[in-house]
């Protein structure tokens, strides 16, 4: 009976285990299919998948290098105030014999921690470096033209991996436009120099802020006009309901002013974008002109940038432009007063 019973069982699993790897291998084929990123590549897709892994792996070793830098100084202050303790306490052979042992135990942890910190920079460095070559693999892929699916997973990698590339902003300083009749020709020449290295980085600023006044002042317009087209239309139909009790198909009019209220058609998607006048910029103006413009203005750009409303962008951008302006003017009268005062002397 127990032969009889094993055969029996030896026969099940042998005529099981083909279905359960066909449906296995079948599962692993649904898998792929369903999968975006490893259905039908090119090898420009095979590329930019190996970049973008390579990219993962090499930020995951980062973040683990990050904890393990993070537990060391902890481990190592708690070490510090353990060898500041016994030091306070009174003396005995007890205490020194400890304070060695600790002071031992702190220079240990006091070398992990180097040798972290620099794993941490070397670490950073290829982390950088993969992030280069997967935007620069991405970007011959979309140049390739792929599909819908495949550019949308595509723009989600390069935007994380253009992430950590850029450059942080800094803040534009502002030189002494004061300046001394007895000072030496060379020095009053070099405050010249920091003056126009300030006035070019001021006019960039003043020309971007001018876009996106403008732009944004558009799309505020469109938006408005929008606004009063929808509600022509919703007093029309309500007059046409309460007249014949029926309603007509308010996506095909056309307001009195001309503008087409058809779904969208005047949204801030269809308005022109003043180049690359993203609301990062908001954010970024607001930390380079920290000391250009007053506090209050900071504080409208950084709303402006968490502010979907084109009016306070616009707002925001006018009322930085015009406080760079007067800056500029300050800076160009003290660089012509100088100038002047150079030639006179000179002669």
């Amino acid at each position: 009976m127990p032969a009889i019973f094993l055969h029996c069982f030896a026969a099940f699993q042998l005529m099981a285990a083909p279905g359960a790897a066909t449906d296995s291998a079948q599962k692993a084929v649904r898998v792929a299919q369903a999968s975006p990123v490893a259905s039908g590549l090119t090898a420009a897709g095979r590329h930019s998948n190996g970049a973008a892994a390579r990219l993962a792996s090499a930020r995951k070793r980062e973040a683990a290098l990050v904890r393990q830098m993070a537990e060391l100084r902890e481990t190592y202050n708690k070490q510090l105030g353990a060898v500041d303790k016994l030091k306070k306490s009174r003396a005995s052979w007890r205490r020194d014999r400890k304070l060695r042992k600790q002071k031992a135990r702190s220079q240990k942890t006091a070398l992990a921690l180097k040798s972290a910190d620099a794993q941490l920079r070397a670490q950073r460095v290829l982390v950088k470096r993969e992030r280069k070559a997967t935007v620069r693999a991405i970007e011959k892929e979309l140049a390739l033209s792929p599909s819908v699916v495949r550019t949308r997973f595509l723009a989600g990698v390069l935007k994380n991996a253009r992430r950590g590339l850029a450059a942080k902003p800094k803040k534009i300083s502002m030189p002494d436009l004061e300046f001394d009749a007895f000072s030496d020709p060379e020095e009053l020449l070099e405050q010249i120099a920091l003056i126009e290295r300030a006035e070019a980085k001021l006019a960039r600023e003043e020309a971007s802020l001018q876009r996106r006044e403008s732009h944004y002042a558009h799309m505020d317009a469109l938006r408005s006009k929008r606004d009063r087209a929808e509600e022509l239309v919703a007093f029309e139909n309500d007059n046409v309901r309460r007249s014949t009790g029926r309603t007509q198909n308010g996506s095909s009019r056309q307001a009195d002013d001309g503008a087409d209220v058809s779904g969208g058609a005047l949204s801030e998607a269809g308005a022109p974008e003043a180049g690359n006048e993203s609301g990062a910029s908001f954010e970024t103006s607001s930390v380079v002109l920290s000391d250009v413009v007053d506090s209050g203005t900071q504080d409208a750009l950084r709303r402006a940038h968490r502010s979907s409303s084109p009016r306070t962008k616009a707002d925001a951008a006018r009322r930085a432009h015009k406080q760079v302006q007067e800056r500029l003017k300050r800076l160009r009268a003290s660089k012509a007063r100088i100038k002047a005062h150079l030639r006179r002397h000179s002669k």
